[in-house]
């Protein structure tokens, strides 16, 4: 690399800063959020509100199914839990400015969203809505 070569790559720093700043940031918010709160909110779901929903679902078939999408729920929280366990180390050296590489596969897994089968629980557990 010659001096010209390095002077140009030097001007480009600038425009770099701001998006390792902005990635520092987001790991350090990602490690505060998810390090504990995930971790809480999986408890209450699994203490509160799935018993609350499986007590008020009739017996039968729904209650079969019930059962069904509060097992296959809880099976999702260990596997959220299991993908966020394997990204932790990769964002604590991101958060510190560190090189390192992160799993693309394993941070699109984080993002699934499970909506569709929580709010049938939770429309359950508070009860019928009117229309």
């Amino acid at each position: 690399v010659g001096i010209f070569a390095q002077l140009s790559r030097m001007g480009d720093l600038p425009a770099l800063l701001a998006p390792a700043a902005q990635a520092r940031k987001i790991a350090a918010q990602s490690l505060n959020f998810f390090s504990k709160g995930m971790y809480e909110h999986h408890c209450e779901e699994e203490k509160d509100l799935f018993p609350a929903v499986r007590s008020s679902a009739h017996v039968g078939e729904e209650r079969m199914k019930v059962e069904a999408l509060i097992d296959q729920l809880v099976a999702d929280h260990r596997a959220l839990e299991k993908l966020w366990e394997s990204l932790e180390p990769g964002l604590n050296k991101v958060a510190k400015g560190q090189d390192t590489t992160l799993d693309t596969a394993a941070l699109q897994s984080m993002g699934v969203n499970k909506g569709d089968r929580v709010v049938p629980l939770g429309s359950r557990a508070s009860g019928p809505t009117a229309s």
